[in-house]
């Protein structure tokens, strides 16, 4: 015996429905292209570092202007009426000497107000973003940020560099945030 009418309606939807998914979904991974929304899988190469916590990659996907997510270091130069802030060559020589020309993974948390994405950036599975903390080359970043980024080993990580007074916290009192530099209002 047959299926009666509305099973029959209801197996031939859900084998359409398949079809379309399969239709939509085969092409992506013959392509391979990752269905994931955060984590990167083709190694990008890091082309330029601008300053302690921006950098340009290129990939199979194109080229990117990175902000390193979760962090804020010393501003650079901007102009005559801006100069930089200590530590603010540091932190991109710190930044350059481990990325520059080298393949990284990219944790993607959508784009910044600039375009740039917000990623943390994952060098033989060290995250960059973690290390310039460490070094006391930045601080946690104190705007909002991205659903979904974990900042209590950010947090930690700039509370051990404080108490070791490394690198921008061995300014004491005369250390000014980049985000007071950059408004000071």
């Amino acid at each position: 015996m047959g299926a009666s009418p509305p099973q029959a309606g209801r197996r031939s939807m859900a084998r359409r429905a398949l079809a379309l998914c399969l239709l939509l979904v085969l092409p992506c991974l013959a392509m391979g292209l990752s269905l994931a929304t955060t984590a990167e899988a083709p190694p990008y190469r890091v082309v330029k570092v601008y300053d302690g916590d921006t950098l340009r990659v290129v990939g199979p996907q194109g080229n990117h202007l990175v902000r390193l997510v979760g962090i804020d270091a010393p501003e650079t130069a901007k102009a005559a009426d801006r100069p930089a802030q200590p530590f603010s060559a540091r932190a991109r020589s710190y930044l350059n000497s481990q990325a520059r020309h080298r393949r990284v993974d990219l944790v993607r948390y959508g784009l910044d107000p600039y375009r740039r994405t917000l990623a943390e950036v994952i060098l033989e599975g060290r995250n960059l973003n973690l290390e310039i903390l460490r070094e006391g080359l930045a601080e946690v970043y104190r705007g909002r940020t991205p659903p979904g980024l974990d900042m209590q080993p950010y947090r930690q990580a700039e509370s051990d560099a404080r108490a070791r007074g490394k690198g921008i916290w061995s300014q004491g009192r005369r250390y000014r945030s980049p985000m007071e530099v950059k408004h000071p209002d």
